[in-house]
């Protein structure tokens, strides 16, 4: 989902299974804490171990617009997409600006919750990168309208053209989904993101497949009013329902 990760290794699986069995035996019912320090520097330190380990599951940068160089934005200039791609980087600049102001302007940043004291850039287009990577959007109960949601483990799989195999079962409030090919133990499971232009797949998930039969691009077209015949033209284009 436009997301570049470092690589994750068997040592890291088998030195996490091993750090949350200790866990679990340090965590028991039948555990007996005489020494309440020594135990919470032992819980301390296997979990901190953790922390390190498992920064590498996260992403540490993405592909989406939020991360575009300037390099990559002149390869786009000239075509339709380069002015939405600006138009969606510029309204995260100025909504991390708005909010960097607002923080500023409370005073007694002491105050403030430890992860809003340091707003920095980086953090904000890392948590919007994942956010627009990895929402999608559910109805809510007991009306049509739709909210977006991040659901864990569903939402890190990744695209391949096919048919949609995801349905929402009102009843339970649970999605449904299921594989629309066959799979062995181990295989990567794949899934197909809808019908979405390769401009909407660079924008919110970092990334344009080779092959998208979905692909459309905006065409500006204009009457002149030199035109002999720019008033039948424009007559015609209403018949349409095509606005002038």
């Amino acid at each position: 989902m436009g997301r570049n990760k470092r690589p994750v290794t068997k040592n890291f699986s088998s030195r996490t299974k091993h750090l949350c069995a200790e866990l679990m035996r340090l965590c028991g019912p039948q555990t007996d804490v005489n020494n309440k320090l020594e135990h919470f520097q032992d819980l301390h330190k296997i979990t901190t171990e953790l922390c390190e380990l498992q920064r590498v599951s996260l992403p540490v940068t993405y592909s989406t617009v939020a991360y575009f160089s300037d390099h990559e934005f002149v390869l786009l200039d000239g075509f339709p997409a380069a002015d939405v791609i600006l138009n969606v980087y510029r309204n995260i600049c100025r909504q991390y600006a708005y909010l960097y102001l607002l923080f500023e302007q409370m005073g007694q940043r002491e105050l403030l919750p430890a992860y809003m004291r340091t707003f920095c850039f980086e953090d904000y287009r890392w948590a919007i990168s994942t956010v627009m990577s990895r929402n999608n959007a559910l109805p809510s109960s007991g009306g049509d309208e739709k909210f977006l949601f991040l659901v864990p483990l569903w939402d890190m799989i990744n695209h391949k053209l096919g048919q949609v195999t995801t349905d929402y079962d009102p009843v339970t409030e649970h999605i449904l989904f299921y594989a629309m090919e066959t799979y062995q133990p181990g295989d990567e499971i794949f899934m197909d993101y809808g019908k979405r232009t390769s401009t909407e797949f660079l924008i919110y998930n970092g990334f344009v497949p080779e092959m998208n039969p979905y692909h459309k691009v905006p065409i500006k077209l204009s009457l002149s009013k030199f035109d002999s015949l720019v008033v039948l033209r424009k007559q015609v284009l209403e018949k349409l329902g095509i606005e002038t």
